[in-house]
């Protein structure tokens, strides 16, 4: 099936169902990508400023966790890699025997990004792999040393119920023993410091939303009017989500090419993505219900001391420790 397909596919499925739903993994097209650099720079997105200003203390520790053998760092949803470009720097400085696969879906994202590397690393040994990771079949070749999985970016808050136990099931079947998994994650602050990352007053991450709406028409000969819709995000402070919906403001029925029409009531939503926020305490029981061991953690902090963001390693556990 072709990626169009699947796109075309998930949007019949989604639209049909009750709620509304569009999955997030295709806000991503070349303009998407281009909205989301924008937000990535927006005063009240928090989340990659405070990821990228952990690194340094992450590369630190990974280095000594390596032990000088050789690694294979890849990257799930490497997105413009920025914040890998600062983890890369730090590891290749003690470590010369290092390959990098970033994955992603956008193959505009993965030429730019391998671009940028290699005319800061000509000498890298860099496989870029354009796939759905968890849709598409591909293959990580055998070597000796460790594997490094990155999950930066908070990425595993966008996954719930059997999309997260997929993205698990995954991991546990290429990470080989003593392996590791680097998950960043966004930790449960003040509420109003959420919202404000998902509700900027520029407006930029509402164009990133009803984006998607214009790739329907754009890709699947849809004739949505994205006037007709409005962002509306909310944080749910029992739940630790943040959500993104698409209000349908009035009456209206909406369609596919050659394909169904969807009918929408006064003020129906279609939710476009859940991003969960955790806090320190839930991250060590979540590694061991997902097979892994929580080795070391690296919190970053605001002036104030509010724990900001969480990038953590989680270790597959060796043959001698489970026995």
């Amino acid at each position: 099936m072709s990626d169009r397909d699947r796109f075309r596919e998930a949007v019949i499925e989604g639209l049909s169902s009750s709620p509304k739903v569009l999955p997030s993994r295709y806000f991503y097209d070349p303009e998407g990508d281009r909205l989301f650099q924008q937000i990535m720079e927006l005063p009240g997105y928090y989340l990659s400023r405070a990821e990228r200003d952990n690194m340094p203390a992450v590369a630190e520790g990974i280095r000594d966790w390596m032990r000088q053998t050789a690694l294979d760092v890849v990257d799930l949803g490497s997105g413009d890699g920025r914040k890998t470009e600062i983890l890369l720097e730090g590891l290749l400085g003690a470590q010369s025997d290092l390959r990098y696969f970033p994955v992603d879906i956008s193959p505009s994202v993965l030429e730019l990004q391998s671009q940028r590397l290699l005319e800061r690393w000509p000498d890298l040994i860099l496989q870029p792999v354009a796939a759905d990771y968890l849709r598409s079949p591909w293959v990580l070749p055998e070597a000796p040393g460790k594997r490094l999985f990155l999950f930066l970016g908070s990425n595993l808050g966008n996954f719930t119920g059997e999309a997260e136990e997929a993205l698990f099931a995954l991991l546990r079947r290429l990470c080989r023993p003593g392996d590791g998994v680097l998950l960043g994650l966004d930790l449960a602050k003040r509420p109003e410091r959420i919202l404000a990352a998902y509700n900027d007053p520029e407006g930029v991450t509402a164009r990133f939303n009803l984006n998607l709406l214009d790739r329907i028409n754009r890709e699947l000969g849809g004739d949505f009017d994205r006037s007709a819709f409005v962002h509306w995000p909310i944080y749910d402070p029992i739940a630790l989500e943040a959500r993104s919906h698409l209000v349908c403001v009035r009456q209206a029925e909406f369609g596919l090419s050659g394909g169904p029409r969807f009918s929408f009531e006064a003020f129906e939503a279609i939710h476009t993505e859940t991003s969960r926020k955790y806090s320190l305490a839930q991250t060590e029981r979540k590694a061991g219900r997902m097979g892994f061991l929580q080795t070391r953690s690296f919190v970053h902090r605001d002036a104030e001391g509010e724990a900001i963001f969480a990038d953590l390693l989680w270790e597959r556990p060796t043959r001698e420790y489970q026995s």
